[in-house]
Parts: C-alpha cells; sequence; structure tokens
C-alpha cells in the first residue's frame, strides 16, 4: 500500500492556503494536507494527524512561524519544517536557519515549495539514516567499551610506548592506579633497560599485519615482579601512526600454580600412603594394578602379595561379590558409582571412578573410606531427629514408648525393653510401657531393685550378669525376675528430678550392648526426660486452666499497661459483660464513680512496684446495677523478673456485704432495745411507784387531824387520779405484753362510731384543766354512716393513745380530733400545736420503748409504749398510721382503719 505524504500547513490567508495548496498536489498528488492557524492546533495536529512535513507561515495573527518551529523541533527534530515567508531578508533567514527551519520559501516564489519539499523529505531521511548510525555505532562503541571493562586480561593502547588508554585489568595487575598510567612511557614497568629494549625490538620487526607474543617481566607498584604474557598488534596496520594494542595476561599465579603441582605431586604421594584411606587402581579385568599402605593393612599383605589379583583371591566370595558389582558398573557405565558396603562388622563408604589406562585399557580408579562412626553417628543423628519428632507428634505417652522402641531397635537390640515411672511419695516404680520375653512385673518397690539402683546413682549403668550378681552380693539389691546376660539403663532426670528410668536387657548375649550404645541410650533418655517433663507441665497447665475456666471468682489477666487479655466465665455472668466487649480495655469500665481517683492510684502504685494489692470495689455491671465485689490483684512476673501481665480475683460479695451490714443493724437494734428495756424498766418503775407514793401521801393525809372536809374530798381525788394514773401504766403494759406475745386478736363487731368518738370528747373535755388549751372535735360521719365492723376497743384505744400524748406534750395552743368516713375506711386526724417531733426521729417514735427525748423530757411522764402499741393495733386491724411533725411546731397523727362489711 502506498504510504501518503501528511502534510500540515500554518497558514491564516485563504490566498497563500490556495496557492500553497495548487503546489503540494503539483509535486504530491496524493499528499494530505490539514491547515491550522494557531498554537492548540498545531499541538493537537503533530499528536493526532502526525504530519510528515511542516510548511509555516512567518508571521500570523496569534501565532509565529518562529514559534511553531520550537514547538516542532521540541516534539521531533527529525520532522522537516519550512518557512513561508511574503518578503524575507538576510537577517531574518539566518535566524530561521539558525532556529532550526529546514528551508525558507518566500511566497513570491512560491512555485519552488515543490522542490523545496522534495530536497526537505530526501534530508530526514538522510538524517534518520545518520542517527540510525549514530546510535549503533555509539551501541557498538560502549559494547566494546564493557568488553573493554570487563575483561579479565589486560588491555592498552600504546603510542610510541606511551600508554594512552587502558582497561581496569591493567591497573589490577600493575597495583597503579588509571592516573598514575595514562600518559607514562611504559619503560618504568620494566624490571631493566635490556628487558624494556627487547621488547622494544620485538614489537619494532613485527610485520604489518602480525601479532608479536611474548613473555617478560614486569614490576608491580609494590616493587613485586610478575610475568607477564604480552601479546600486541597494530590498531590499525594501515597506519603504524594510530599506535598498537597491547593484551597482557598475568602469568604469575600460573608459574607458581606449575611449581605447586610440581610440589603436590610429591606431597599427593606422601598423601596417598600416609591416607587411612583404601586408595588402588584396577585393570579392566579387575585385577589390581596400585595399592597404597592402607590397603595392604586392610588385607593384612604386602603390596607385592595384592598386585595383579582379584577381589576373589583376597577376600571371602560374598564380600568379592559385592566389590564386583560396583566394579562392572564403573566399567560398563563409565561413571562414577558411591555406596556403602557392610564388611564384617564394618561400613565403608566407596567412590569408584572410571580411568583410561595406557593402549586406552578402562580402568577402575577406588578411595574407599572407613565410616562405621560417622554411619553410626548418622544413625544417631537420624534416631534423634526420629525421637524429636514423635515427642512432639504422639498423641500419647504409649504411642512415644513404642516409637522410641522401634526407632533405638536400628542401633541395638531393644527386644525387652522398659520405661518404669517412679512414684517418690510411695517409693514405687511402674511401668506404663513394658516388652520382655520372660517377665511381666507391673509394679515393684523401688527399694533393693536394679532399677531403683540406677535412680538412685542418677547415671547411666551397663552391668553384665557378673556386675548385678556382685551388686547383690554387697546387699545393694535384690534379684527380682529372670536375670540378663547383659543389661542397660539410664535415669529420666529433669532439673535433678528423677521422674523414673528407662532400661533394655539381653537375655542371651553379654555383649549385646557397648558403652557407645550406653551414650547413645542417655541422649535419648534426656530427650524423654523432656518429654515426660513437658507432659507433666501440660497436665498441670490443663488443671490450672480448668480451675481458672470453672472458677467460681472472677478472674481477669491484663497486659502490663492494664488492657485486659483474658477474662473467665464467671466476670462475664456477673458483670454482664463478654469477653469481645472487654478485650483491650481497662478494668475501669466497670467504674462506678463511688472510689476517688486516689485510690486506684494506690492501687496502680501497689502493684507496678511488684506487691499484692487486696481491697473492695462498689462497680457497676453492663446492665447498670451496682454491685461490691472484692479484689486480689497481683503481678505475674518473667523468668527475668520483669512485670509481664497482672492477674486479679474477683467475688461478688454484694449479699455478704449486705448480710454483715444487716447483722451490725440488728445488733446495733438489738443493743438499743437493751437499752431501751433497761430505760422502761426504769421508767416503768418511776411510773408505778409515783402514783403508789402518791395514793400512800394522801391516805396518810386523810388521816392527819384536824382535817377539813375540802381537804378531804380534794386528798380524795388526788388519791383517785392517782390510781387511774397507776391503772393506765398497768393497762399499757399488759396490752403490749399481749401484743408481744401473739395473743393480741381483732374483735370485730357493730358498733356506733359517732358514740365512741363523743364519749373520747368528753372525757378528754372534762380531763383538759389546761384553760390555755382548746380542744376542738370536728366530726364529719354522718347517722346513717355511723354504725360500722370493726374492733371498738382496739380503735378506741388507739385514738386514746394519740389524744393522751397531744394533751401530755401540749403547753397552749389546742389540740383538734377530726373524723370522717370515706368508702370502706375510718380516717382521724389528731393534730397539737405541742414541741413537735424532729424528722430525723419520725421512723423511731412508733418503736418500743421509745421516747423522744427533749429539754423539756422530764416533765412528761409515760411507758413509751403508747405508740408502739397504736402502730401495732392499726396493723392487726389491717390499718394505716403516719405522722407529721416539726421541732417545735406541733404534731399531726393519721390513722386509717378499714371498714369489714
Amino acid at each position: 500500500m502506498k504510504n501518503v505524504l501528511k502534510v500540515l500547513l500554518l497558514e491564516d490567508f485563504q490566498a497563500d492556503i490556495t496557492l500553497a495548496e495548487r503546489e503540494i498536489k503539483h509535486s504530491f498528488p496524493d499528499a494530505d494536507l490539514l491547515v491550522t492557524d494557531n498554537e492548540a492546533g498545531l499541538i493537537s495536529a503533530l499528536e493526532q494527524f502526525q504530519p510528515d512535513i511542516v510548511l509555516s507561515d512567518y508571521n500570523m495573527p496569534a501565532f509565529t512561524g518562529m514559534q511553531a518551529l520550537k514547538i516542532v523541533i521540541e516534539k521531533d527534530p527529525t520532522l522537516p519544517f519550512i518557512m513561508l515567508t511574503g518578503s524575507l531578508n538576510e537577517e531574518t533567514a539566518v535566524e530561521c536557519m539558525k532556529a532550526g527551519a529546514w528551508d525558507y520559501v518566500i511566497k513570491e516564489h512560491i512555485r519552488r515549495l515543490g522542490s523545496a519539499m522534495g530536497h526537505a523529505l530526501k534530508e530526514k531521511e538522510l538524517r534518520k539514516e545518520k542517527i540510525r548510525i549514530e546510535e549503533e555505532n555509539k551501541i557498538n562503541h560502549e559494547k566494546l567499551k564493557s568488553i573493554f571493562n570487563a575483561s579479565t586480561m589486560g588491555i592498552c593502547h600504546l603510542i610510541n610506548r606511551v600508554i594512552i588508554e587502558i582497561n581496569e585489568a591493567i591497573c589490577k595487575i600493575t597495583g597503579y592506579s588509571r592516573e598514575e598510567l595514562i600518559g607514562r612511557n611504559a619503560r618504568f614497568l620494566y624490571p631493566d633497560e635490556e628487558e624494556y629494549n627487547r621488547i622494544g625490538k620485538i614489537i619494532a620487526e613485527m610485520e604489518r599485519d602480525e601479532i608479536a607474543e611474548t613473555e617478560t617481566i614486569w614490576i608491580r607498584k609494590s616493587g613485586e615482579p610478575m610475568h607477564i604474557y604480552l601479546s600486541a598488534n597494530h590498531l590499525n596496520p594501515a597506519d603504524k601512526q594510530k599506535g598498537l594494542i597491547v593484551t597482557v595476561m598475568d602469568m604469575t599465579s600460573m608459574k607458581k600454580t606449575k611449581e605447586l603441582l610440581r610440589e603436590k605431586e610429591n606431597i599427593y604421594n606422601s598423601f596417598v600412603e600416609a591416607s587411612n584411606d583404601l586408595m588402588f587402581i584396577k585393570d579392566e579385568n579387575k585385577k589390581y594394578l596400585i595399592v597404597n599402605g592402607a590397603t595392604e593393612k586392610f588385607f593384612k599383605r604386602s603390596m607385592e602379595e595384592i598386585i595383579g589379583k582379584t577381589d576373589f583371591e583376597l577376600m571371602s566370595e560374598e564380600q568379592a561379590s559385592i566389590c564386583l558389582k560396583s566394579d562392572e558398573r564403573v566399567i560398563n557405565e563409565k561413571t562414577i558409582v558411591v555406596n556403602y558396603e557392610n564388611i564384617g562388622k564394618k561400613v565403608f563408604e566407596t567412590t569408584k571412578f572410571p580411568l583410561t589406562l595406557s593402549e586406552n585399557r578402562p580402568g577402575i580408579g577406588a578411595i574407599i573410606r572407613d565410616v562405621t562412626e560417622k554411619h553410626r553417628n548418622d544413625l544417631i543423628m537420624m534416631v534423634q531427629y526420629a525421637i524429636a519428632d514423635a515427642v512432639l507428634m504422639a498423641k500419647t505417652a504409649h504411642e512415644l514408648y513404642k516409637i522410641v522402641k522401634s526407632v533405638l531397635n536400628r542401633l541395638f537390640d531393644t527386644s525387652n525393653f522398659y520405661v518404669a515411672l517412679y512414684n517418690p511419695k510411695t517409693g514405687m516404680l511402674s511401668t506404663p510401657f513394658l516388652t520382655d520375653e520372660k517377665d511381666n512385673i507391673q509394679e515393684w518397690p523401688a527399694e533393693k531393685s536394679l532399677t531403683g539402683y540406677l535412680i538412685h546413682e542418677k547415671r547411666p549403668l551397663l552391668l553384665k550378669k557378673k556386675d548385678i550378681d556382685d551388686l547383690a552380693e554387697k546387699g545393694l539389691i535384690k534379684h527380682l525376675g529372670s536375670r540378663s546376660e547383659c543389661w542397660m539403663g539410664v535415669p529420666l532426670i529433669n532439673e535433678n528430678n528423677v521422674l523414673g528410668a528407662m532400661v533394655t536387657q539381653n537375655y542371651h548375649d553379654p555383649d549385646a550392648y557397648s558403652l557407645q550404645d550406653l551414650d547413645v541410650f542417655e541422649i535419648i533418655a534426656n530427650q524423654f526426660s523432656i518429654y515426660l517433663n513437658l507432659k507433666r507441665a501440660e497436665e498441670e497447665a490443663k488443671k490450672l486452666s480448668t480451675a481458672v475456666v470453672q472458677s467460681p471468682a472472677a478472674i481477669v489477666i491484663t497486659d502490663k499497661d492494664g488492657l485486659i487479655e483474658y477474662v473467665n466465665p464467671k466476670f462475664e455472668e456477673f458483670t454482664g459483660y463478654s469477653f469481645e466487649e472487654v478485650e483491650g480495655k481497662k478494668p475501669g469500665i466497670l467504674k462506678s464513680g463511688f472510689h476517688p481517683q486516689a485510690y486506684y492510684q494506690e492501687l496502680w502504685s501497689t502493684i507496678t512496684s511488684g506487691k499484692i494489692w487486696q481491697g473492695e470495689f462498689y462497680n457497676r455491671k453492663k446492665n447498670g446495677q451496682f454491685y461490691w465485689e472484692s479484689a486480689r490483684i497481683a503481678p505475674i512476673f518473667s523468668a527475668d523478673g520483669e512485670i509481664t501481665h497482672f492477674l486479679g480475683v474477683k467475688e461478688d460479695i454484694t449479699e455478704k456485704k449486705q448480710m454483715i451490714e444487716d447483722l451490725i443493724a440488728a445488733k446495733e437494734k438489738s443493743e438499743e432495745s437493751d437499752r431501751l428495756k433497761s430505760s422502761f424498766l426504769n421508767n416503768i418503775s418511776h411510773e408505778i411507784r409515783t402514783p403508789l407514793n402518791g395514793i400512800i401521801g394522801f391516805i396518810e393525809l386523810l388521816t392527819a387531824p384536824g382535817t377539813t372536809m375540802e381537804e378531804l374530798q380534794e386528798y380524795i381525788e388526788v388519791i383517785k387520779d392517782c390510781g387511774y394514773q397507776l391503772i393506765d401504766v398497768v393497762t399499757e403494759t399488759v396490752n403490749y405484753s399481749m401484743i408481744e406475745s401473739g395473743q393480741e386478736k381483732a374483735v370485730y363487731r357493730m358498733f356506733d362510731v359517732n358514740r365512741m368518738i363523743n364519749n373520747l370528747y368528753r372525757q378528754y373535755e372534762d380531763k383538759n384543766k389546761n384553760p390555755e388549751i382548746n380542744f376542738i372535735l370536728v366530726n364529719s360521719i354522718s347517722e346513717a354512716e355511723k354504725e360500722v365492723l370493726t374492733d371498738e376497743t382496739k380503735l378506741k384505744q388507739i385514738i386514746n393513745n394519740l389524744l393522751s400524748n397531744a394533751f401530755k406534750f401540749t403547753e397552749k395552743g389546742e389540740v383538734s380530733l377530726m373524723c370522717e368516713r370515706r368508702e370502706n375506711e375510718l380516717c382521724f386526724r389528731v393534730s397539737d400545736t405541742g414541741i413537735g417531733i424532729a424528722p430525723e426521729n419520725h421512723e423511731f417514735i412508733f418503736e418500743k420503748f421509745t421516747k423522744v427525748e427533749s429539754d423539756k423530757s422530764q416533765l412528761f411522764r409515760g411507758t413509751g409504749l403508747g405508740l408502739a402499741i397504736c402502730k401495732a393495733y392499726t396493723e392487726l386491724l389491717n390499718g394505716r398510721i403516719r405522722v407529721e411533725s416539726e421541732l417545735g411546731k406541733g404534731t399531726v397523727f393519721h390513722v386509717t382503719i378499714p371498714i369489714k362489711n
């Protein structure tokens, strides 16, 4: 497909556009023309249209050709740019060409546009090709430079033997820096003038295309001589003035290596003879050609007795057959063969390799090492790993015992194997694992037993039958069970605590076990002891974990900053918070605001100092309920003695605390009751003696001579008053005694409540001798409502006691009795303007033996049972009684009694 020439024209004048387009189409009929006259259009065209050439007017109303030229060069310096102008002086032309224009065309000579464009497009291709070549040259130069610098051989450029350029390898070879070498004659590198001239002569005689090669001596900067291999050729064979390229190789180490090789050859021969490894060479018939001293020692024959013989002539057929298989593999497969061969009780690591003998005959070289000890150590290591894995993976101790027995059997006989655990409290040994061909003893006393002796000694024991008999003769042990020919045991000890023992025995072979076996057995036993201790620790941890989870107390564990990491179910139960809700938070989430901040600061100061804090909290549950808890908070220490966590053990003591408070209150009440009883007895004694004394005194006055009738009448009235007073005291005492004993019952009958009220009113109206007290009765019970069903006697006693107190504690003012009936209730209100009762004493006045003290208490008589009887009778009639009073402002009692139908 033919490429279409894309032309971008920057022009604002339509006539010029038409002329330019005509010339473009004339020279390039298929050209695609795009016209614009502003900067935005230019930038867009460069991005979208991607022109092959740009034509631009020199001057446009909003844009200049020089601005356009700058934008095009920044975008693509290889894009041809031709300036079009109406007139152009020499300075403007120079300016355009210096700025980067490829050509300029005067609009008067527009016919030159086609040729100018053709020339510019050809120049574009030439410039692109030039750029491509320059890029290739640059890449090639960089590659050559990289090769030059990366070469491990020294390379230098010399002109007249003066150093012009070098690579890094030259610096490394000579020890000189680049600055110390460049520009200097190479003479300083040679040990003397003679050697310098010799090399110069070789170079001078070198033909045009020849490469001169020679060895010489250079001197390193340190003064050390070097063996150097030089290779020189002309940089430009046609022009020798361009100088030489000299390749330099340091042969010093190679020379030393050759000398070392000769030395090592002698050492090798000595080494082969001195080696404990068997070294030999066999021919294609598997006959020995060369052997070393170790091979002679192995066969217990001299070199002369071995050379020319095969293995079948030197060892048993079985052993020789094993060797023959590996020999044939080396010959047939021409490969190195490495394997392990058991010869007798020994294990050999055999390395055999193919050799080429004289006349191109195949041969066999061999190095054979006795690895019996190494093999055993590897096996021991494997056993240790296997048991270590078993310790981690075994689900039960019995499973581990089986694995240990099986793995140990690879090292020595464990047909009769047992693990015995020691109980220091009972002194007994028991076998959780036992395999024995003769005995099946599950439990026995440690004392005087061979296993017990092993535990007592706390060291591994390897005993033969005679050794066991000697211990028995000395009285150190007693024979128990079948006697073995060889017995090996190790105590299971962890941190100096004896856990038990691990034992294996053989009933047939006295040499069944060795001291090496004992060492291995001890290592395995140590691992097993760690496992047992770990299991015990796990069991203890499990018990502790279960105890924490199931603890009846709340357990809280925080980090050292006091952030909660664990709470047990009991905490969740009595706080209402789940673990997820408190995790990462501080226990202060439970604060109720009851305790001051200093209380918590003292707590934190105590536990962060490493001490235990014990106290009580008044906290709040999630549901807002308050509760008391006792707490004991202690720090948890790391092995280094650093505090890592805090442990809190808490108990809800709300009920306990309430019980204690109730007991204290009951005790105080009991003590108060005792005090009141004493006060009552003293008071009742006084209240009884006072009227009796009055009666007795006035009776004596009655018999006094000269007493007038008026006086006699007055004395009789006093005696009568004293008698009534005495009756009141006895009546109150008897009544309350009946209440306390539970014998007082309500007796319901119909009666006229108005009549009872009027009688009480007349009774106290008559008794009232104080003219300063006005007694008022307000009764709103109608004639139709006056018949009621309740206990008249007890109701009358209630009102009577209240009226009696009202008159007793009122010096002046008024006493009032108000009565009304509300549906099925009788309501009474007894009020006075007397001394009153302080509000803090309202709750006590209805208790037995209680008399509210005041400054005038000595003026008022009484038993302290009146109001207690009122309350008891009111409750007996299922009624209610309450008081309203303030000190010095009088008192009002309200009594409400239900009426039965």
